[in-house]
């Protein structure tokens, strides 16, 4: 059994930073960003610094009474790594949040209506989408380093239960990458692109999973322009960075950089959790960490 201390105080609650996210409409949220970049003229004058430097927020009181009564149900799938013992930790602090299970380990008898939420190494994940896919139950991956194929082999799975896959559960890379495509479709295709991946040197995977979703969807929106070059990316692994990635779009006589800086690897972690509290009450198919913000 897991003892969980008196329930987090409404300033320092685990998920606080996905409150404002939460309580808008999406009538609210998508067009905001984009209206407010629209509005700033096409070409900008000198450089332009952009810097979302992510750090934990303050939770939404309204959002803790209003999901009060709603238990989630968790099996963490890599609960010894760093970001298992990340989610391990905020789940004690969450009264909204239950431990079912650790894995590697004994998988619960009773694990109807749980979530599992998964960062491990693309190895493991054969196993763990016919162990969630017989038992019904419903999946947040955050495991990068997966081919083509072992996605093609979770979207299938996503036929039958819910699946959030995800290379990043930052709140502010999800809004840098509605910023990107914007910024990508805007400026001209003669703009050259560059990205830096910045990670700690323990990282396995270069580019990150995060800097190849960026990538392509710079790239994606960039495909409408004839003779636009693919985003370079030169990744870098030192120290104990969390993870930096940072954009500059290239003109002839300006720059527009944009970047994303985080602090500390819990962000990561609470966006996991918010994602695992929306997909239990979702049918199956396959999502995005975009979906579940609005």
């Amino acid at each position: 059994m897991f003892h969980k201390p008196a329930t987090a105080t409404a300033d320092h609650h685990p998920l606080a930073r996905f409150a404002p996210v939460c309580q808008l409409s999406a009538e609210q949220t998508t067009p905001t960003l984009p209206n407010r970049l629209r509005a700033a003229p096409r070409r900008a004058f000198g450089a332009l610094a952009t810097h979302i430097h992510e750090t934990p927020g303050l939770v939404s009181a309204r959002l803790m009474a209003q999901n009060a009564s709603m238990k989630t149900n968790l099996i963490v799938h890599g609960a010894t790594g760093r970001m298992g013992l990340e989610l391990l930790a905020l789940i004690e602090r969450d009264q909204r949040l239950e431990l079912a299970a650790t894995l590697p380990g004994q998988w619960p008898d009773d694990a109807g209506g749980s979530v599992v939420v998964d960062f491990s190494l693309p190895e493991a994940l054969p196993e763990l989408l016919e162990a969630c896919s017989s038992r019904r139950l419903a999946l947040v991956s955050g495991t990068t380093g997966i081919s083509d194929e072992q996605k093609s082999t979770m979207r299938q799975a996503s036929a039958q239960i819910p699946v959030l896959w995800a290379p990043n559960f930052s709140l502010g890379v999800a809004v840098l990458q509605r910023a990107l495509r914007l910024c990508a479709s805007a400026l001209p295709p003669q703009w050259d692109v560059h990205l830096v991946d910045t990670h700690h040197r323990h990282k396995q995977d270069a580019p990150s999973g995060t800097a190849r979703l960026l990538a392509a969807t710079v790239d994606q929106a960039r495909a409408q322009h004839t003779g636009a070059r693919p985003v370079e990316v030169v990744s870098t692994r030192v120290g104990e960075v969390v993870g930096d990635h940072q954009f500059c779009f290239a003109g002839p006589s300006e720059r527009l950089e944009i970047a994303h800086r985080a602090d500390r690897r819990s962000l990561f972690a609470e966006g996991a959790l918010h994602a695992a509290c929306w997909l239990q009450s979702q049918p199956p198919g396959w999502y995005s960490f975009d979906d579940c913000l609005g």
